[in-house]
């Protein structure tokens, strides 16, 4: 069985004080809002955890309007839609698919759960017109509760996070370049270093992007670290290209000291200036290095980026660091392109939402209409079952029987032997506890629905309510399979294929961009564009035990790549190198978009050749990085045809 984290004190710890977080809430709740209630209660306790990954504190008050708005429409429609199961078809249709529609997202982890879930509660437990203002006040209650955590918990998370983030990516670093030194050390792998590196750079990536304004717009904080990040991945790429440790052993060792300053310094403007200095002087040495050690000058590419990013952080001061600069230009009509193709008719999104909106409308227009006393059980598999991917749903409506199976097995078994209602409910926290630790969604299942059955159970005939609960998600799970099935089905293949689409045009629009880098300046635009990319991949690596192989290797080729053209715009950005001598890299830069397989080759010759003739250790290192993407891309082409 596997867990959420590695059980230990200190879990333990916070998983109990969580656990005992969650109770206080929902009892506070109930005693305030009364019975009826109460899974509102859940919900909202659900949402205030399940968010603490998403930063809602960019746009406080608009955000705290949406989720007010949203949570009284759900109110008001449940309560329409229970008058009559003929009106509940429609109401119940438009809402599920408002909910479905507008929290499912591509890039990041869906919120539409707790919210679907509370619609669900709310069917599931109606109220009268006297009653409705308690109901509503409940309602209006919740999405403050979530703001107020929100508040508490996620205020200048770019900086918390980001800071320690950076130093973590940095020890790893300092630890890669020691077994890259110890020559005791073969072979040296650095596998698990490099999978560390990558989950830290993708969390950070995906805090970004939460903490967009306006859904595009990021902080100067947040910009000049995504920065650092991306000089620090590709250090650590450029480490694992080593052969010639000797050859190198002097800008490693510079590497290393850069990486334990770093460590150190964020935050503190004088020591940062210092470490400036220090990545000049590491430069300044090697600035008569060859044109065929081409690992050294990607290493001190990525240091001048490193550098210039550290200046920015430095002068701009923690005073300003929620600044946002834009124009009225900023905005990229290639993010618009990209943004638009998750809104055509065969999208996942869209028919997630409209497969989930039939699927709870029909168990709940089921329910209402034969009067089912436990009916709710029907609606609560739907909404569990129906899943934006096929073939997640196939294994979801498995686990889900299977695991209902044994969790009225043990329910029974244990309400048989302890008739004592204390007894019995503690069983029913002890099995919240459990859940609190479990990961996989069968086991949590079995937790959840020795919960169930106990709950409605515990002064009443625990073996009718465990057979009416197996027949219930039975019958939910059979119409969810036929839901899955037929209606618009999206099976992985077609996922991939849309984030696949996505990956290019963001590539695509990101090579356009270093192409008009001498004419625009819109780091929103790129760094946007870098950020979706990283979130493609991570996405694909986080759904590779549906995916296909040749998905996640095909767009896992492209990450050197991504980071070329991210450092390429970024030192075009740069003051330092707009003032050399740029004859060559115009020159160079014409073919960017347009090259073809057959001169790459000749291409690449021509720009070593002007590498050798540069007498300027910032043209060599944007040079190299022209030369690189040009690698990258032909790598790629032939990869794929």
């Amino acid at each position: 069985m596997k867990y959420e984290k590695v059980i230990n004190k200190e879990n333990i710890k916070k998983q109990t004080i969580t656990f005992v977080f969650i109770i206080a809430f929902i009892m506070g709740f109930k005693s305030i809002f009364g019975d009826k209630n109460t899974l509102i209660g859940v919900t909202t306790i659900t949402a205030m955890l399940m968010f603490a990954n998403v930063d809602l504190t960019m746009s406080p008050l608009k955000n705290l309007m949406q989720l007010i708005a949203l949570n009284i429409i759900t109110g008001v429609g449940a309560y329409i839609a229970l008058l009559n199961p003929w009106i509940g078809i429609p109401i119940n249709f438009a809402i599920i698919f408002i909910i479905n529609y507008r929290l499912y997202f591509n890039l990041k982890e869906p919120l539409y759960v707790p919210f679907t879930l509370q619609y669900a509660f709310i069917l599931a437990t109606p109220v009268t017109l006297k009653e409705m203002p308690i109901r509503l006040a409940s309602l209006l209650v919740a999405p403050i509760a979530i703001m107020i955590f929100q508040m508490l918990f996620n205020r200048q998370k770019i900086f918390k996070k980001g800071n320690r983030i950076i130093e973590n990516i940095c020890s790893k670093i300092i630890e890669k370049i020691d077994i890259i030194l110890d020559e005791d050390i073969a072979p040296k792998d650095n596998s698990n270093i490099d999978k560390d590196i990558r989950k830290y750079i993708d969390e950070f990536r995906a805090i970004v992007y939460d903490n967009r304004k306006e859904n595009f717009y990021i902080t100067e904080e947040a910009r000049i670290k995504v920065n650092i990040l991306s000089a620090l991945e590709k250090i650590s790429i450029n480490l694992n290209k080593i052969n010639n440790v000797e050859e190198l052993k002097g800008i490693i060792i510079g590497l290393r000291q850069c990486m334990k300053r770093l460590n150190v310094v964020l935050g503190e403007d004088n020591n940062i200036k210092e470490l400036e200095d220090y990545i000049d002087s590491v430069i300044d040495n090697h600035k008569d290095i060859q044109a065929s050690r081409i690992h050294a000058i990607q290493i001190l590419n990525s240091l001048e980026i490193l550098k210039v990013a550290l200046t920015e952080l430095r002068v701009l001061g923690k005073e300003n660091y929620n600044n946002i600069k834009f124009t009225e230009t900023d905005y990229p009509t290639q993010l618009q392109s990209i943004n638009k193709k998750r809104f055509i008719m065969n999208s996942v999104k869209l028919s997630f939402a409209i497969r989930s909106a039939i699927g709870i409308s029909l168990a709940a227009f089921v329910s209402d209409y034969f009067n089912l006393s436990e009916g709710r059980w029907i609606i609560f598999t739907m909404v569990s079952l129906v899943v934006p991917i096929y073939e997640a749903s196939i294994k979801k409506a498995k686990d889900r029987f299977i695991a209902t199976i044994i969790g009225a097995v043990i329910i029974v078994i244990l309400f048989s032997i302890f008739k004592s209602v204390g007894i019995r409910s503690m069983i029913l926290i002890g099995a919240g506890y459990v859940n609190s630790y479990l990961k996989e969604y069968k086991h949590k299942t079995i937790c959840t629905t020795v919960s169930a059955i106990g709950s409605a159970a515990l002064l009443g005939n625990t073996t009718v309510l465990t057979l009416r609960r197996i027949i219930f998600v039975a019958i939910g799970v059979v119409l969810a399979i036929i839901i899955n099935r037929f209606i618009l089905p999206r099976k992985i293949e077609d996922y991939t294929r849309e984030l696949e689409g996505m990956y290019l045009g963001a590539v695509k629009a990101m090579l356009k961009k270093v192409y008009l880098s001498p004419t625009e300046n819109n780091m929103h635009g790129m760094n946007n564009l870098f950020i979706i990319t990283s979130l493609i991949e991570s996405r694909l690596e986080n759904n590779k035990e549906f995916l296909n192989k040749r998905a996640i290797k095909s767009i896992s080729q492209n990450r050197l790549l991504i980071l070329n053209i991210h450092e390429l715009y970024i030192l075009f950005s740069n003051d330092k190198f707009k003032n050399i001598d740029s004859k060559y890299i115009v020159e160079d830069m014409k073919m960017i978009t347009s090259f073809t397989d057959q001169n790459i080759k000749e291409l690449l010759d021509k720009i070593e050749d002007h590498i050798k003739k540069s007498d300027n250790i910032y043209n060599k290192m944007m040079l190299e990085n022209i030369r690189e993407v040009y690698k990258e891309i032909y790598k790629i082409n032939k990869y794929v045809s």
